[in-house]
């Protein structure tokens, strides 16, 4: 027998993720985990980051972080 599930599916998928978040001090850095093969974009409050530098295959760098963030 020949189905599609998990097993003979894609392994990857497309994603749009938002996050919303606070920092008690402004200017920090943190991360988001993300474990994929690759990213298109990165945005952090507007600004486009350059996946290339933010994102090493586990996570994506999140820096000069403000008060509130998206």
């Amino acid at each position: 027998a020949v189905g599609e599930g998990p097993a003979s599916g894609p392994r990857t998928f497309r994603s749009l993720t938002t996050l919303r978040f606070t920092c008690a001090e402004p200017g920090a850095s943190s991360f988001a985990d993300l474990v994929a093969p690759s990213v298109d974009s990165v945005t952090l409050n507007g600004r486009a980051l350059d996946p290339a530098e933010v994102f090493d295959g586990t996570r994506i760098a999140l820096d000069g972080l403000a008060a509130e963030n998206t």
